[in-house]
């Protein structure tokens, strides 16, 4: 994880000293302190994957109920409702 206050004092160490070397491995000794460690946070894929056959279904689907809402639709087949307004306007 990243410290940057700590690399702020490494830092001001560094102005700190007369040799370029030494100024050097104290810049370069910060700049290892400063780097994020990316940790993926993502939940499990629930939705069915799309796929043209899908679309194809959940739009004869709201054909046949005009009336259902995409996200009515969406859980009978289990997308999201930005999937379903997607197949129905022929995006997908």
């Amino acid at each position: 994880m990243a410290d940057i206050p700590l690399a702020r004092s490494i830092l001001r160490e560094a102005l700190s000293l007369d040799d370029a070397d030494a100024m050097r491995e104290k810049i370069n000794s910060a700049l290892d302190v400063m780097y994020r460690v990316h940790i993926k946070r993502r939940s499990a894929n629930e939705s069915t994957p799309m796929s043209r056959e899908l679309a194809a279904d959940i739009r004869a689907y709201h054909r046949a109920h005009p009336d259902f809402s995409a996200v009515r639709i969406g859980e009978h087949f289990n997308v999201n409702p930005g999937r379903v307004s997607e197949a129905i306007s022929g995006r997908w």
